[in-house]
């Protein structure tokens, strides 16, 4: 009993550490870390009452499909449509970062979007898998004809 309360104790430590410095970073506002200790540790008193391990599996599994279609396009943009690539060869060269990147990449969140969904809702394979070769594919149709349209 008291291995799995020091446990907790460590958990909510971290965490209240953790969202701390989040937010100081974000917002510039310093929190108090023993109100939000106290608070964190109120919010996961109530959804173990309210049974969130139960539903821990699939919540893993969501993560699972969420995750690997934003490697997925990294993986395609740099090895395969090697986008920027001039710009990151110059800037290798020179040992700096790029002055300027891209803000938005719609096709990139189109193509992880897709591929979350399409991890969840296909039934067949490993839904992991399904999610990055959606994303990968997605992605690269994406880029080729958003190329051809601005020609």
């Amino acid at each position: 009993i008291l291995a799995t309360t020091k446990n907790n104790d460590a958990c909510l430590y971290s965490s209240s550490l953790s969202l701390a410095n989040v937010v100081e970073g974000v917002t510039c506002r310093k929190l108090s870390r023993t109100k939000l200790t106290i608070i964190l540790g109120v919010i996961g008193t109530l959804l173990s009452m309210l049974g969130i391990l139960e539903r821990f599996t699939g919540f893993l599994i969501l993560l699972g499909v969420v995750f690997p279609p934003i490697a997925g396009v990294m993986l395609v943009d740099y090895y395969i449509l090697r986008t920027s690539r001039h710009l990151l060869d110059v800037t290798r060269q020179r040992q700096t970062l790029p002055e300027s990147t891209q803000l938005m990449g719609w096709p990139a969140v189109a193509a992880c979007i897709l591929g979350a969904i399409g991890g969840m809702t296909i039934e067949l394979g490993i839904p992991s898998f399904n999610s990055l070769i959606i994303a990968c594919v997605v992605y690269g149709i994406l880029v080729k004809v958003s190329a051809l349209l601005k020609k």
